[in-house]
């Protein structure tokens, strides 16, 4: 009996072992995710805008993953439910920490964003996204309201007709209040939009953008309207009116144009607009006869058309129109740049050159830049004052453009651009049997310039733009962007003794180009590039054409501030003074030499000047602008900047 329970007792042990532990046998073991969220990193946002930034975060997992990118929102607790932008997608390894970056634009701005990095991971056992352990946020720049909503307002503008095809228009702001005076604003930018539809200048006053120029014109293309806009480029002001002119040559004979008005100006740091309803003037009416005299005061100069325009040289050309109220002529010749607003001078003459009334006077430009646009104004001066006359352009001739073929070959620190030998600073080399060149060299191998390539050093991210093809790469990561499209190459970018180095082939077939691999010769050949080639090479890359940038000011007291500037191009001349125009008038500082502003010689070098500005007013707003003199002694100037020092 004894035995029979022993044995009944084990068989009760064995079924209820088998009733807990047999199931087990066949439920699978849970597999631990290939990734955490601990190797997801998002990192600050950079390239901050109004409406766009870069999101960056890197990935260290040592596993294939399906897919990665960025969720981002406006609220925080970014979630799966959010704005998703995917940087890369599909069976990607990722062998070694990866620094990956997302582009994203249409942002609103002065908005706080919020965003994660993610990553899909494909299990086992089952697909799931991971997002990173930390939010980042970033805000977006504010885009500066421009009201309509300002004390001034447009009080006549008209149009004197000079010619069948010329005509001059000008305009009157005035306050809204008898109690304002016009001293106390700063007009930033007025002149005259024209057209020969009615309906285009009417329909501009609804057009966005309204209190930036550069967005008006935006807008005025978007919108497909046929509008010029040009600048005025004489004024006058006292504390009643605010008086500009412009002359409008070149146009349609005895064709009817219609107008309007602009101007941008600041009162007390905010800006306002204003835009003069429309008129209409009909060249058909003019009449020789009806010509008056000249203005007195002032000379009167024309500003002629241009002539023997060359890929990097033009003749400039102007007439004495009147002395004014004045016997001679102090000072006359050109202004030129490659903006609507010339700042570098060219001085012809002076009193001692007996010009007369009705002369024509020239100019000859050198070492220009082929196939750019100049303009360029005459200006004249006498004991009354200075006068210019209106801004004209001109375009040198292009350069032919050439198929070139272009022969790399490995660890020679030089290429063959059509069988001409081209020094490179650093050799091709093979690494996974992908060769790599610098990005620079990749870049001239498909033909673009400099200032086609570009590198971002805080996103480790190059941009390459030819024609409407335009290519992204980031450090260390497969994907390239080819127009917004993502490619997977079997090779990454990355940095090789201070060089950003591309693998070649997989750049060339992004812009359509085929790179051939010669074994016997370790050689790459690239055939078939368009590029654009000088008709002449100069001695050197001298423009003639010096530029000057005004930069910011820095240790603002209340009787004291550092002002900055620097040359952003020499021409290939010797600059021989550097400083600043300075003053509490704005006018008086943007007339340079020519106005009544205090200046004084800078510290420093070319590329960083400054100047030391002691003894201010307290709580006063002062305007500078930095200058530059050439061999030439000829004058350049950067824009007009201002601060205002603290209170006492």
């Amino acid at each position: 009996m004894r035995k029979k329970n022993k044995l009944l007792s084990l068989l009760m042990v064995f079924v209820f072992a088998a009733a807990f532990l047999v199931p087990n046998l066949y439920m699978p073991a849970t597999a631990a995710a290939a990734v955490t969220d601990a190797q997801i990193l998002t990192k600050a946002a950079t390239s901050i805008d109004e409406d766009s930034a870069v999101l960056n975060a890197e990935l260290d997992s040592g596993e294939t993953v399906t897919e990665y990118g960025f969720y981002y929102s406006t609220e925080p607790g970014v979630t799966e439910a959010d704005e998703k932008v995917i940087v890369d997608e599909g069976n990607v390894p990722v062998d070694d920490p990866r620094v990956f970056s997302a582009s994203v634009t249409g942002l609103s701005d002065d908005t706080t964003y919020y965003f994660i990095a993610y990553v899909v991971d494909p299990g086992p056992p089952t697909e799931a996204t991971i997002l990173s352990l930390e939010e980042f946020s970033f805000t977006t720049a504010a885009i500066e309201d421009v009201s309509s909503d300002g004390d001034l307002e447009f009080d006549d503008i008209d149009a004197d007709l000079e010619d069948t095809d010329e005509a001059t228009l000008t305009a009157v702001v005035v306050p809204v209040d008898s109690d304002f005076d016009l001293d106390d604003y700063d007009f930033n930018t007025y002149g005259f939009f024209y057209t020969q539809s009615e309906s285009d200048i009417s329909d501009l006053a609804d057009l966005d953008g309204l209190g930036d120029i550069d967005a008006i014109e935006d807008s005025i293309e978007s919108e497909g309207l046929d509008i010029a806009f040009e600048d005025a480029d004489d004024w006058d002001q006292d504390s009643d009116e605010f008086q500009f002119s412009v002359d409008l040559t070149g146009l349609d004979d005895d064709e009817t144009y219609y107008y309007r008005a602009y101007v941008e100006y600041e009162y007390e740091g905010e800006i306002f607009y204003a835009l003069s309803d429309w008129d209409d003037f009909d060249l058909s009416d003019y009449d020789s006869d009806d010509e008056g005299d000249s203005d007195k005061g002032a000379p009167d100069v024309t500003t002629d058309n241009a002539t023997g325009i060359d890929a990097d040289s033009a003749t400039l050309n102007g007439t004495i129109e009147s002395f004014g109220d004045d016997n001679e002529i102090t000072e006359y010749g050109f202004y030129y740049g490659t903006t609507s607003s010339p700042s570098t001078k060219k001085m012809v003459g002076d009193d001692e050159d007996e010009i007369d009334e009705g002369d024509d006077f020239d100019y000859q430009l050198s070492n220009l830049k082929s196939g750019t646009k100049y303009y360029f104004k005459a200006y004249a001066k006498n004991s009354e004052g200075i006068a210019y006359g209106s801004v004209k352009s001109f375009t040198t001739k292009g350069s032919a453009a050439v198929t070139t073929s272009s022969v790399f070959t490995i660890g020679q620190s030089y290429y063959q651009l059509n069988g001409q030998f081209q020094a490179m600073d650093a050799a091709p080399y093979i690494k996974n049997s992908r060769t790599y060149l610098p990005i620079r060299y990749v870049g001239y191998a498909m033909g673009l310039t400099d200032s086609q390539i570009q590198w971002y050093e805080s996103t480790r991210t190059v941009i390459l733009t030819k024609g409407s093809t335009t290519v992204v790469l980031i450090i260390g990561s497969p994907t390239m962007f080819v127009n917004g499209q993502a490619r997977t190459m079997d090779v990454s970018p990355e940095i090789s003794n201070s060089r950003t180095c591309l693998p070649i082939a997989w750049v060339a077939a992004a812009f359509g180009y085929t790179a051939t691999w010669n074994g016997s010769t370790q050689q790459v050949t690239i055939s078939g590039v368009n590029v654009v080639v000088p008709p002449v090479d100069s001695e050197d890359d001298a423009s003639g054409e010096v530029t000057v940038s005004t930069g910011s000011v820095r240790d603002v007291a209340y009787d004291s501030a550092r002002i900055y500037g620097r040359v952003t191009d020499d021409g290939g001349l010797d600059i021989d003074e550097l400083g600043f125009f300075y003053g509490t008038n704005r006018r008086d500082v943007a007339d340079g030499e020519d106005g009544d502003a205090d200046y004084d010689e800078a510290r420093g070098s070319e590329g960083n000047f400054y100047l030391d500005l002691e003894d201010l007013d307290a709580d006063e707003t002062y305007y500078y602008m930095a200058y530059v003199i050439d061999e030439n002694d000829d004058y350049t100037y950067g824009s007009v900047k201002s601060f205002t020092t603290d209170e006492e």
